[in-house]
């Protein structure tokens, strides 16, 4: 979890020192920080890691949650069924965590559920293909931009 931080500000640190990089909102805040104190640098990239976290998520994931949450509302009796899966899995006495992960069925299968519903959006899932290559018979340029649904 903590390199989801600090994996994607350090990529574009290392393109921009070789020069190969696409202008973001990263590279950008990086460039302003660059005239700056490396004290005030290192407390800045703190603050720039966990506001790419969240827009890396604002997109997709905020929209996913709030479909579940939508889901559960409108199927209480849904909502009551996970509860006690939950439950079970917990013993009631602590929250899930990422150490339940896969342990819960009916939960998995109401995650599976909301993105039945609402797939991720063209737009949330932009990549850049590194080198050339080839995906069930479609030639990927390197360097062009592919945006998929997750589908």
């Amino acid at each position: 979890m903590s390199a989801m931080a600090v994996v994607p500000l350090e990529f574009v640190k290392d393109a921009m020192a070789k020069g190969d990089f696409i202008p973001s909102v990263a590279s950008r805040s990086l460039e302003k920080l660059a005239s700056e104190p490396s004290q005030r640098q290192l407390e800045a990239e703190k603050v720039l890691q966990a506001g790419l976290v969240y827009a890396g998520g604002a997109d997709s994931t905020a929209p996913t949650l709030g479909t579940f949450i939508h889901g559960l509302v409108k199927n209480p009796d849904a909502m009551r069924k996970g509860q006690i899966a939950v439950d079970e899995r917990t013993g009631g006495g602590r929250l899930a965590d990422f150490s339940d992960f896969g342990s819960i069925p009916y939960v998995d299968a109401l995650l599976r559920e909301t993105l039945r519903w609402i797939p991720l959006t063209p737009l949330s899932v932009p990549h850049r293909s590194v080198e050339d290559d080839e995906y069930n018979g479609y030639y990927i340029p390197g360097g062009a931009t592919v945006v998929g649904n997750g589908w």
